[in-house]
């Protein structure tokens, strides 16, 4: 069996550290730096918002400018697509089967019922 041992501590290591005072700027920065992400994302919106507005008022552009600046964001909303559509269609099967398993709970019987 172990021996349990006390350890007494003085007085003085019990008080607590002092923390050293960190400028405004340093506190905001470190919050900055710790959510990067958001940070980012929130510059990109306000960029691309801002580009948007000065190509807007820009002169008529060129055909091939518009299909080079709008080729990404045609892939992004093809992405979308394709993503969206597998997740309802299981989001669909998954609600199916759990009103199923309500009235049935054998998975055999599920198919010839609900298709």
């Amino acid at each position: 069996m172990q021996k349990q041992v006390e350890v007494r501590m003085q007085e003085s290591q019990l008080e607590p550290m002092e923390k050293p005072e960190e400028s405004c700027c340093g506190s905001f920065c470190d919050k900055i730096m710790n959510n990067m992400v958001l940070t980012l994302t929130i510059l990109g919106v306000f960029m691309g918002t801002i580009s948007g507005m000065l190509l807007r008022h820009i002169s008529p552009l060129h055909p091939d400018v518009i299909l080079i600046i709008g080729f990404p964001g045609e892939i992004l909303m093809r992405m979308l697509k394709m993503l969206i559509l597998p997740l309802v269609v299981s989001s669909l099967v998954g609600h199916a089967r759990a009103l199923s398993v309500k009235k049935d709970p054998h998975p055999r019987n599920f198919c010839p019922r609900n298709f």
